[in-house]
């Protein structure tokens, strides 16, 4: 379900929302979504993924990579913790500091020895850091004009696009939402506000 985005306001960018939910093992997985936005799209010159563990960037990456020379790949991480987007920028493992956030499916740390930091390390042009608001405002906008119920994690992508929206007019840009493992606790109290009694 590729689309065109339509802002309330003017269209900014052309910008078009992946929603994917994984079944197979995540790094062909993440190859075959990075196919697929190439099956369906003539051009792409950004592609805006969040940051999570095992395979996620770096199998989307990868494939852009390789068959859609010039696309630009940014990696959106949450500022709690940042520990994919450490690791590449160090250029190995690094341990960090866990803390609580929204995007739960990004808060996990990396295995060494393992694919996913070299791959990412490969993939990665630019890496962007949101905070819990930034995380929050993304999920609402996508729940109340979209329609689209999605994952912190998930959403953490939308919110990485709309810091570098203006920078991206009038190029064609993926932001990838992959997660919909939301409950309805999460639903009542970080979309709508609502508190359980």
């Amino acid at each position: 379900m590729v689309r065109k985005w339509a802002w309330p306001n003017s269209m900014r960018s052309n910008l078009l929302l992946r929603t994917l939910t994984p079944k197979f093992h995540p790094t062909t997985m993440r190859t075959l979504f990075g196919l697929e936005i190439l099956e369906q799209c003539d051009l792409v010159d950004n592609v805006i993924i969040s940051i999570r563990g095992y395979g996620h960037i770096g199998g989307v990456g990868s494939v852009l990579k390789t068959f859609s020379l010039g696309a630009k790949i940014y990696g959106v991480a949450t500022t709690n913790p940042m520990s994919l987007a450490t690791s590449i920028a160090a250029g190995c493992v690094v341990k960090v500091e866990h803390l609580p956030t929204l995007a739960e499916a990004v808060a996990g740390g990396i295995d060494e020895h393992t694919i996913t930091l070299p791959l990412a390390s490969l993939s990665v042009d630019y890496v962007l850091e949101c905070n819990e608001a930034e995380i929050l405002q993304a999920m609402k906008l996508l729940a109340f004009q979209e329609n689209v119920i999605v994952e912190a994690s998930a959403a953490l992508a939308l919110a990485g696009f709309n810091q570098i929206a203006l920078e991206l007019t009038g190029q064609t840009s993926v932001v990838i939402l992959c997660g919909g493992n939301v409950d309805q606790g999460v639903v009542d109290n970080v979309i709508y506000g609502l508190r359980e009694s």
